[in-house]
């Protein structure tokens, strides 16, 4: 009886899970930076002094933490941290949920502007041509840039000529007439199309 009872652990000397531990700088690992919380708030913002910014915008001054989470909270709003390695760092007074939806969608939109790359031969057929130059109006239409690869294999290095024309062809399908610039590296054509 009395070996069973040394086997068992006391509740003092059982390990706490992971989820329930505090990081070293005593800020729960909830409100840590990450993706769902970029920007620090109200109490778990640290510096002395904050550049202080209204609403609307304007700038309210260097204030006191104290000052700005006083003048938050009479305001009922969130004060968040927007830019901490600023010299004062740069505090904002707002609701701290429309302000994290309106920062995602912003990282939404310059996320969906990617760069798309499109990749033509120098035989490539006048109907795939076509196909791809209308793809190109696509992603130019969505407001995305488009880099135009065309790269000469064997012996069409020996007749960069060709290379040039066909892209050249491509651009004037994509983007009608004009004069395009394209460059060359070595076997290879580059050309890039912005909206």
């Amino acid at each position: 009886m009395l070996g069973n009872f040394a086997q068992q652990k006391t509740k003092s000397s059982r390990r706490r899970p992971k989820w329930c531990l505090k990081s070293s700088n005593n800020i729960p690992r909830e409100m840590k930076f990450n993706r769902h919380h970029p920007h620090l708030i109200n109490g778990f913002i640290q510096a002395q002094q904050v550049l202080l910014l209204a609403p609307n915008k304007t700038p309210l001054g260097t204030k006191s933490l104290r000052d700005a989470l006083l003048a938050a909270r009479q305001l009922g709003l969130d004060l968040i941290l927007i830019a901490p390695k600023a010299a004062p760092p740069v505090c904002f007074i707002g609701d701290y949920g429309k302000f994290l939806y309106e920062h995602n969608k912003m990282d939404h939109r310059q996320k969906s502007a990617r760069l798309k790359e499109i990749q033509i031969s120098a035989t490539i057929f006048a109907h795939d041509l076509e196909v791809k130059a209308r793809h190109a109006k696509e992603f130019i239409a969505a407001g995305h840039p488009v880099k135009v690869i065309l790269r000469l294999h064997g012996r069409e290095k020996a007749h960069p000529e060709i290379g040039r024309q066909q892209m050249q062809h491509f651009l004037t399908l994509a983007c009608g007439p004009g004069n395009h610039p394209i460059q060359n590296q070595g076997g290879t054509f580059l050309s890039f199309i912005r909206a």
